[in-house]
C-alpha cells in the first residue's frame, strides 16, 4: 500500500491564522502546566483578537491595535517551563495545518515575542 503524502499549503489569510491559534488555545488549555492561564478567558473576544494580532504580525495587515506585554504584566508567576511548553505547542499547531514561508515566519515571530515575554515576565 502506498502513502499517501499530503501537502500542507502555507498561511495565506487570517482564517488560516485563527485556525492556527484555536488549535494552539485548544492544546494549551488542555496542558497540565499552562491550562490555568486561560480559565478565564472570554474566548469570543480573545480569539478574534489574537487573529488581528498575528495577521498584523504575519501577514501585514493594519486590523491590530493594542499592547499585548500590558495585557500580560499581571502574569508574576510565569516560568522558563511555562514559555518553553507555550512555544512547543504553538510550533506544533503551526505545524499541523500549514507550511511554508508565512508558517515559518509565524513560529520564528513566536519565538521572538515569547523570549522578549519571558524577559519581561519570568523572575530572575
Amino acid at each position: 500500500m502506498e502513502a499517501v503524502i499530503s501537502k500542507k499549503r502555507d498561511i495565506q489569510t487570517q482564517a488560516d491564522i485563527l485556525k492556527v491559534i484555536t488549535a494552539f488555545y485548544e492544546k494549551a488549555r488542555k496542558n497540565s502546566s499552562i491550562g490555568h492561564y486561560f480559565l478565564n478567558v472570554n474566548w469570543e473576544a480573545h480569539l478574534p483578537l489574537m487573529a488581528q494580532f498575528w495577521s498584523f504580525i504575519v501577514l501585514n495587515t493594519d486590523q491590530y491595535r493594542g499592547n499585548p506585554m500590558v495585557k500580560h504584566q499581571h502574569m508574576t508567576d510565569l516560568t522558563n517551563e511555562h514559555f518553553d511548553i507555550w512555544l512547543k505547542l504553538f510550533t506544533q499547531a503551526v505545524d499541523e495545518s500549514f507550511s511554508g514561508e508565512i508558517a515559518e515566519s509565524m513560529k520564528k515571530n513566536a519565538n521572538q515575542i515569547g523570549q522578549i515575554f519571558r524577559i519581561k515576565l519570568v523572575s530572575k
